[in-house]
């Protein structure tokens, strides 16, 4: 149902029947695998991205906070996909204009990464953050932090 959604529905933009079959796979996966499965945190990230791509990204927040510590157990703090899903968290968070908590959560990740590449796109977002807010210098000074701007 979910691989239905996100390759077929999802594509032709019918979010209505994405809707309907990540809901049903959602419900499936909450009563018949254990609390933290990695494929519901899939599909719980799905459905944040659907309720993103419907232009609710409040809806979609929940989806995302969830997504991120169910993949955090499982994975740990530096995983790409929890970065990943950080990073739809941090988008979702920017749209809704809550620039203070996605500020906190890119300088974290900035701090944290172990990586270089996911710590030059945790700058780039955290520049792209500060465009947003009305913040030109900020977002100059993290632009120039990016590795190979030096």
């Amino acid at each position: 149902m979910h691989s239905l959604a996100t390759l077929v529905y999802f594509p032709k933009n019918d979010l209505e029947g994405a809707e309907v079959l990540i809901t049903g796979a959602l419900e499936i996966f909450r009563t018949s695998r254990p609390g933290n499965h990695p494929n519901t945190a899939t599909i719980l990230n799905s459905m944040g991205r659907l309720r993103i791509k419907q232009g609710d990204p409040r809806a979609a927040e929940p989806f995302f906070r969830e997504t991120v510590s169910m993949r955090a157990s499982l994975f740990g703090e530096c995983d790409p996909l929890v970065s990943r899903t950080t990073f739809e968290l941090v988008d979702c968070l920017k749209e809704q204009r809550q620039y203070n908590e996605a500020e906190s959560i890119l300088l974290s990740t900035v701090e944290n990464a172990e990586d270089a590449s996911l710590k030059d796109e945790a700058l780039n977002r955290l520049a792209e953050l500060y465009n947003a807010w009305g913040r030109p210098e900020k977002s100059e000074a993290s632009r120039l932090l990016v590795t190979g701007t030096n």
